[in-house]
């Protein structure tokens, strides 16, 4: 996947050129209010991700974006077209050599609607943009987190949609529920991932038990160096969810029966003879070294599986320390109050606290929505677009919400636009001021 490289907008607020180069990792804009950061932020995610309602609604003319990936270079150019005559607007696509035009129908201009001619033409335009973000989808994932400021699709910016959505969640719950959703969606396939693993090592135990030439051969030098682990041994009993009193009692027992023959065979050149209860258990001995190297094996993967998502809830209990955050089985995200000033046994004698996740605090919701966002783009190359990602934040947070976003996910760009100097306190080669990228005034 390419991140971007550079860009170049022309028709800026109508007028305007702004021209950038961008860093592989991390790109700070900052500027006064009024200075176009969201405006930017606006058209860059229109482009990447289509949008050709939000890129008729903004003023500019052209486009261009340069994309990296390592020696692989793409360009990417959109065009508006406005045609007072016609009376519709054009969109030009250029994905590298690939060309799309797409005709914004007639649109009432006092609703900002805009209205097809006919069904046949909607869906010769929808079948358009889908081919546009196949061709874009081919080249860059994008994430783009704006959960502070209330959205209205432009189809429904009236009376009628502002009435249905009277009474609805903020912006910030809204995403939360989405990005919870998301979730648990991804724990659960977690666990599915994790499932096939336990059912190989469980197929792999069963066929350990039949007779292998080149395993089956008995070696005294390797028996001799042996060592059986009661630990190892019964860890691998629980991964195979078969472990009780009874089981622990018959590992203890295996163990022990192993050890004394692999002494006794220490002794051997001492001895003319060697004991048949030293000799029956022998074959055990690699058996089961390979149900502890198994079960070795299928915990590693599944530590794999969750590595992000162990990664994820470690970085936001850094963040917040008075509350336990995490999934059930099912999936569900759980809050813990961590009770102040209890003693060991207090807290364990007493039921743990819990609220709902939407009682989290403003800040917390956004800390749990852009750092989930960032799990949930499985370390693969995405551009990540955060406008304003400070807002309710801690100063402490800000300083450090960077960083975690990108420890999270180290091949992401993170691009985000912001008024806190917390945010570029650790950052400073990456602060990018939009006064500076302004070339002045196009030419006509």
């Amino acid at each position: 996947m390419y991140h971007i490289s550079s860009f170049r907008i022309e028709g800026f607020w109508g007028s305007k050129i702004v021209e950038c180069d961008l860093k592989p990792h991390i790109n700070i804009f900052i500027g006064r209010n009024g200075s176009g950061k969201t405006t930017l932020m606006n058209l860059l995610s229109s482009v990447l991700q289509v949008d050709f309602r939000a890129l008729a609604d903004h003023d500019f003319t052209s486009i261009e974006v340069r994309l990296a990936d390592g020696t692989h270079k793409r360009k990417l150019r959109v065009e508006k077209i406005l045609s007072q005559q016609k009376g519709y607007d054009t969109i030009k696509y250029r994905v590298g050599s690939r060309r799309f035009d797409l005709e914004l129908s007639p649109r009432n201009l006092e609703a900002r609607r805009y209205v097809s001619h006919s069904l046949s033409a909607l869906n010769q335009f929808h079948q358009r943009c889908l081919e546009v973000r196949t061709a874009m989808a081919q080249l860059v994932k994008v994430s783009s987190v704006t959960v502070h400021r209330q959205a209205f699709r432009k189809d429904e910016d009236d009376e009628d949609a502002r009435s249905r959505l009277a009474g609805a969640k903020p912006p910030i719950d809204r995403r939360l529920d989405q990005i919870t959703d998301k979730l648990t969606r991804y724990q659960l396939q977690l666990a599915e991932r994790a499932s096939v693993v336990s059912t190989e090592f469980q197929h792999k135990i069963l066929l350990s038990v039949l007779y292998m030439k080149d395993f089956d051969r008995f070696d005294v030098k390797s028996a001799q160096q042996a060592a059986v682990s009661e630990a190892l041994l019964t860890t691998a009993y629980q991964q195979l969810n078969y472990f009780d009193d009874s089981v622990r009692k018959r590992i203890k027992e295996h163990v022990k029966v192993l050890s004394r023959c692999i002494s006794d065979l220490k002794e051997l050149d001492k001895q003319d003879k060697v004991s048949i209860d030293t000799i029956m258990p022998l074959p055990l001995i690699k058996r089961t070294q390979q149900i502890v190297d198994l079960s070795l094996d299928a915990q590693s993967k599944k530590n794999d599986i969750f590595k992000n998502l162990n990664l994820f809830f470690s970085i936001l209990h850094e963040f917040i320390d008075d509350k336990k955050i995490g999934l059930s089985s099912e999936g569900l995200l759980n809050v813990v109050l961590k009770p102040q000033g209890k003693s060991a046994e207090e807290l364990a004698a007493a039921d743990p606290a819990t609220i709902e996740i939407g009682d989290l605090s403003s800040g917390e919701k956004q800390l749990m929505v852009l750092l989930a966002e960032t799990l949930l783009q499985e370390e693969v190359p995405f551009i990540f677009l955060a406008d304003e990602p400070e807002l309710s934040l801690h100063i402490r947070w800000q300083e450090q919400i960077l960083d975690a976003i990108h420890r999270l996910n180290p091949s992401a760009q993170i691009i985000v636009a912001t008024h806190a100097p917390e945010i570029t306190s650790q950052h400073g080669d990456a602060i990018i001021d939009m006064e500076k990228i302004f070339q002045g005034k196009m030419t006509s």
